[in-house]
């Protein structure tokens, strides 16, 4: 793998953007554990998703940057770096649980408790980043794996299995993208994947 290949990948496969895959996995292969929402409305419920998991906190991370108030590059390498964008996307991700939660009622047990771990997860990863750097990267494709894997076993009749092959293929090709650029030790990656597995399999398997 080249370096060109491994940013392209890196960035296709942000963290921030994982939510919003995930959805469409729910409504490509487990649309009978979702709501019985017409075309407009699933794109709706996405569109809420995208914008309060990923468009909103990369406006406020450029605000950031360019008031001054984060240093470094956007790609972030040393850990020091990372701690205060870390911070406010747990905030942004915390408040989108809330919004969840108590203020659409057109989603379902499903939705509440996947955005309830992410939100989990992203806000233990802050916490993490204090004392380690681990990869935000592989945290998001084996917490990705673990949701998509515990929504497999709880619905059957889902199409589940494909999406949870796919995962793990991209997840190696993800994992191999972040050490080919340097931006981790393969600690940090195989730490950060299995942190995001372990949480997000048996949190979601808990809450549904």
């Amino acid at each position: 793998m080249n370096r060109t290949l491994a940013q392209t990948i890196s960035v296709i496969f942000q963290p921030l953007l994982m939510p919003s895959f995930l959805f469409l996995i729910l409504l490509g292969f487990a649309s009978n554990a979702l709501p019985g929402w017409t075309a407009g409305g699933a794109m709706l419920v996405l569109a809420i998703v995208f914008l309060t998991t990923c468009v909103i906190p990369v406006l406020s991370l450029l605000a950031l940057k360019f008031t001054g108030n984060i240093s470094g590059d956007f790609f972030m390498k040393e850990r020091q770096q990372r701690i205060i964008p870390f911070l406010f996307i747990s905030l942004y991700y915390i408040l989108t649980a809330y919004l969840f939660t108590t203020r659409l009622f057109f989603v379902n047990e499903l939705l509440i408790a996947s955005i309830q771990i992410v939100a989990a997860l992203i806000t233990v990863l802050a916490l993490i980043t204090f004392f380690w750097k681990i990869s935000a990267h592989a945290m998001a494709m084996g917490g990705s794996l673990g949701m998509v894997w515990a929504v497999h076993l709880d619905n059957p009749l889902s199409k589940m299995l494909w999406p949870v092959v796919m995962i793990v293929f991209v997840s190696g090709l993800v994992m191999t993208a972040r050490l080919k650029l340097n931006a981790h030790e393969p600690a940090e990656v195989w730490v950060g994947f299995a942190l995001g597995l372990v949480f997000c399999f048996f949190g979601l398997t808990l809450l549904l």
